[in-house]
């Protein structure tokens, strides 16, 4: 599945991947985002806002190289009011990527479980 987000119709974001997981009530579509190098403020306050409009969206994953890029990041989401109750984002490093993706799929994959039951109760 390729899907876009943009916001307001400016600027278009492709996720450099995305995951539909199934299972039982809970289906949930996670982007995963690649941060290899510190981007501008500006085009993070783009890429955020265009995944704050997106309704395809349940779960950012990004994928960072530094504890800089993570926190400019999370910085970012604070000031923009980030919309994270609706739309859960998740920090993992390059490298527990590599080692341990099923993990933390399977991380997501029970947040996406509580949330369910919360609406549910």
């Amino acid at each position: 599945m390729a899907y876009r987000v943009s916001c307001n119709g400016l600027k278009t974001k492709y996720p450099d991947l995305v995951i539909n997981l199934a299972e039982n009530t809970v289906d949930i579509n996670i982007s995963i985002e690649l941060e290899r190098t510190l981007k501008s403020r500006k085009r993070y306050i783009q890429i955020l806002g265009a995944y704050a409009t997106s309704k395809e969206t349940d779960f950012i994953l990004f994928l960072v190289s530094s504890d800089l890029i993570k926190k400019t990041i999370m910085e970012i989401m604070r000031l923009s009011y980030f919309p994270s109750k609706r739309i859960q984002v998740v920090f993992a490093s390059e490298e527990d990527w590599l080692t341990n993706a099923p993990r933390l799929i399977d991380g997501i994959l029970e947040k996406a479980k509580k949330q369910d039951e919360l609406k549910a109760a």
